[in-house]
């Protein structure tokens, strides 16, 4: 009953119990030792003066400690508007740009006759690569509101870790660039790591961090590899790209926050690797990253091999 009160009435109350205590047991203790009457008036101002800077000392710590509460709430929610309003800014740019991308390519497709074949492919390639950039930002957005409504269902199984990441590696050839080289770190005995996860979820999370490093590495190379012991897969992406300053790097996880660096000339909804961090969490697992600027970033995951 009483956590249900509000805190204007919990004040209240403790207001008048702590004077009701200090009027019957100090009046009954101060009668007990002073019966004479100059004394006991003189007392009794003493003893008021007591409770009022005995009780303003409490009700001050429990005044500012409540202020202090609402002030950090009103200035985490003045943030997270701050945030949401840029992320909006950022998904509406992101996603204009594929759609812009797709109906002008589509409308050049429509006048099939005077199209020559080679450019036919290129146009379709294009709406394609567009497309599934679209869905990626599509995605990342139910993900993140599926994360936040805490609706988000696991389905674990058995897997082999090997083939796994050399699948999601063959997903991401297609955005190899030239100057780049993919590199597996895999250990010899590596195939056979069995660990018990979500196989999609984990996907999930390959991709975005496999994906960002190739994405942020214009020359040099990415290594994608993993270790294991009997507890525990410890997974890592490294790339040789752009990296984060060691300011940011303590908020890359947070959403609908992104790299300054990497939002300016590569764009995105900053919403990769706060998806990452939530569905490594709901794994099991932690996730971190190590990283240099204009030296390349290395991201660490780790997962158990075994749960429940």
């Amino acid at each position: 009953m009483i956590r249900k009160l509000k805190f204007e009435n919990k004040f209240l109350l403790l207001y008048i119990f702590l004077g009701g205590c200090w009027i019957l047991f100090s009046d009954h203790v101060v009668l007990l030792i002073v019966s004479d009457t100059e004394t006991l008036s003189m007392l009794q101002t003493y003893k008021g003066w007591f409770y009022v800077l005995f009780t303003a000392l409490i009700f001050f710590r429990i005044i500012k400690k409540h202020i202090v509460k609402l002030r950090n709430a009103e200035l985490k929610a003045v943030r997270n508007d701050q945030l949401k309003t840029k992320f909006i800014q950022n998904i509406s740019h992101e996603i204009r740009t594929p759609m812009n991308a797709i109906v002008g390519f589509s409308e050049l497709m429509l006048d099939e006759e005077s199209i020559e074949p080679e450019t036919y492919q290129f146009y379709a390639k294009n709406i394609a690569g567009n497309s599934n950039q679209l869905l990626s930002i599509i995605n990342n957005v139910l993900d993140i509101s599926i994360i936040e409504s805490g609706n988000i269902k696991l389905k674990k199984e058995n897997i082999h870790l090997h083939p796994l990441i050399r699948e999601v590696l063959g997903n991401l050839q297609s955005v190899l660039k030239e100057e780049v080289t993919l590199v597996y770190d895999f250990p010899e005995n590596g195939e056979g790591v069995e660990i018990f996860t979500d196989r999609t979820r984990l996907q999930q999370i390959l991709n975005n961090l496999i994906g960002n490093a190739l994405k942020f590495t214009e020359k040099g190379q990415v290594s994608v590899g993993y270790t294991a012991n009997k507890a525990e897969v410890l997974i890592f992406v490294k790339d040789e790209g752009i990296g984060i300053s060691k300011d940011e790097l303590s908020t890359i996880f947070n959403r609908f926050i992104q790299s300054s660096t990497g939002h300016k000339n590569y764009g995105g909804t900053g919403l990769g690797l706060a998806i990452s961090r939530e569905l490594c969490t709901l794994l099991g697992g932690k996730i971190w990253a190590e990283s240099e600027l204009n030296k390349g970033t290395t991201f660490y995951l780790t997962l158990p091999l075994r749960s429940e």
